[in-house]
């Protein structure tokens, strides 16, 4: 990069201020309600505002793309969060104003986004059976599966009459999930079975 250019550093690269600049602020624009810096470019699949750059590499350049939340947190604190979260006090993720952005670890953005109600930590789920949220069958067909299943049919048969993956149905007859749900006899399917004599 020429001496006379200014420059940021951006996960290890040093790129040009003024174009970043003048970038953001020609492909913004300002929600006078919230503050919010919406980003009218490319938005990712998640809604994050983003652009693609040329980055230099040992053999030329290539093609990069970049979170635009991200290079606006590194221009205006001039810190590079390599290695960090750039989270959203607004939780806009469209939004690059710098004001509305903090650095955070993985945990931190994820306790954020848990407190917010954006999301749940994994595993949390106290619910079981067709209270869970994300119940496909009910207890009489879970039990149904099974009966089959030992009876003889095949998890791909079990598939075709219930729906859903193999590796559901496999879990399920297998009493890896929906293991509160007791079998007709009153077990669970799990006791000891005596072979022989």
């Amino acid at each position: 990069m020429p001496n006379d250019v200014e420059t940021f550093t951006f996960n290890g690269l040093e790129l040009p201020l003024d174009k970043f600049k003048d970038y953001l602020a020609d492909r913004v624009e300002i929600d006078t309600d919230t503050g919010c810096w919406i980003w009218k470019g490319y938005l990712t699949t998640k809604g994050y505002a983003s652009i693609y750059t040329h980055v230099p590499t040992p053999i030329g350049t290539r093609k990069k793309r970049f979170l635009l939340h991200r290079i606006a947190y590194a221009i205006a604190y001039k810190k590079d969060p390599l290695g960090l979260c750039v989270c959203h006090h607004c939780d806009n993720r469209s939004c690059v104003n710098p004001n509305h952005l903090f650095l955070g670890t993985v945990g931190d953005n994820n306790r954020d986004a848990f407190k917010k109600g954006r999301n749940k930590p994994v595993g949390v789920y106290p619910k079981k059976g067709m209270a869970h949220p994300k119940a496909r069958y009910n207890e009489d067909q879970i039990r149904q599966m099974r009966r089959l299943h030992k009876a003889g049919v095949t998890v791909k048969e079990l598939q075709v009459q219930f729906g859903g993956s193999r590796g559901g149905i496999h879990a399920i007859v297998t009493y890896v999930n929906w293991k509160h749900v007791m079998d007709e006899v009153g077990g669970t399917g799990l006791e000891p079975v005596t072979i022989g004599v």
